[in-house]
């Protein structure tokens, strides 16, 4: 096993996936910090929960369990870290979106242990 094999975890193209992983933080950076957020059907928590499940998800394919709780603290602490900076973008804090995007994190680590941790494997091996 090379030093990479954790983070590859089989897959053919870790680096496709790793771009679109820091492109999806990217977006919930900006979308989080712009002054007025578009409007999309569903309620805000919902929203929240929605971006860190995938979020977690997504990095959590190319890598080992082991290193889910760093992954986890990661997007906790990015999440927490963004609630702090919105009052300077004419957002405001909010303990409950902390609680959605925790959740959010959360859920997919669970999921991520078992089926769902494999998810970019079975659709590269479909192809």
């Amino acid at each position: 096993m090379t030093s990479t094999d954790y983070l590859t975890r089989g897959l053919h193209w870790p680096i496709l996936w790793r771009g679109i992983g820091w492109l999806l933080v990217a977006v919930i950076l900006v979308l989080s910090l712009m002054p007025a957020p578009p409007t999309a059907p569903g309620g805000d928590k919902l929203h929240h929960f929605i971006a860190y499940f995938g979020l977690m998800l997504f990095f959590s394919q190319w890598h080992a369990v082991r290193h889910f709780k760093w992954l986890a603290l990661a997007f906790v602490l990015m999440g927490c870290a963004i609630e702090l900076i919105q009052p300077f973008t004419g957002r405001f804090f909010s303990w409950l979106d902390i609680v959605a995007n925790t959740s959010g994190v959360l859920a997919a680590w669970i999921l991520a242990r078992g089926w769902a941790g494999k998810i970019l494997y079975w659709f590269e091996s479909g192809l």
